[in-house]
C-alpha cells in the first residue's frame, strides 16, 4: 500500500515493527527482503515520484573531507533515490567487502 502523508488525516498515526527510511536502491532492497517475514514493514521517502526541487532542497548541505560533487545535486529525495540518476556507474566490490569487520 502506498500513502502520501500529506493526505493522512491530521493526528493519524503510522506504526510498524520495522521501519525504512530512504525509498533509494538500499531501503528498497532491505523491505523486500522483510516483506513476507511476518513482520509489519514501513519504508519512508521524503520525495515524491518525481523530482521536485521544494523537496530537494532539503538535501542542501556541506560537505567536509574530500572535494564532492553538491550533495543537493548526488543525494536525490524521490523514490528510486539517486539510481534516477546513475547512469550504470557502480564501483566494483572487492573480497574484503563481503567479509565481517568490527
Amino acid at each position: 500500500m502506498r500513502l502520501d502523508i500529506t493526505e493522512l488525516e491530521r493526528g493519524s498515526r503510522l506504526s510498524a515493527d520495522v521501519c525504512v527510511i530512504g525509498a533509494g536502491v538500499a531501503g528498497i532492497s532491505v523491505t523486500r527482503q522483510l516483506i513476507g517475514s511476518g513482520l509489519r514493514v514501513m519504508l519512508l521517502e521524503s520525495g515524491g515520484a518525481d523530482y521536485e526541487r521544494a523537496i530537494q532542497d532539503l538535501a542542501a548541505g556541506e560537505s567536509v573531507g574530500l572535494p564532492y560533487y553538491p550533495l543537493d545535486e548526488t543525494r536525490l529525495r524521490l523514490f528510486g533515490g539517486t539510481s534516477v540518476i546513475w547512469g550504470g556507474r557502480i564501483a566494483q566490490m572487492n573480497p574484503i567487502d563481503f567479509e565481517p569487520r568490527t
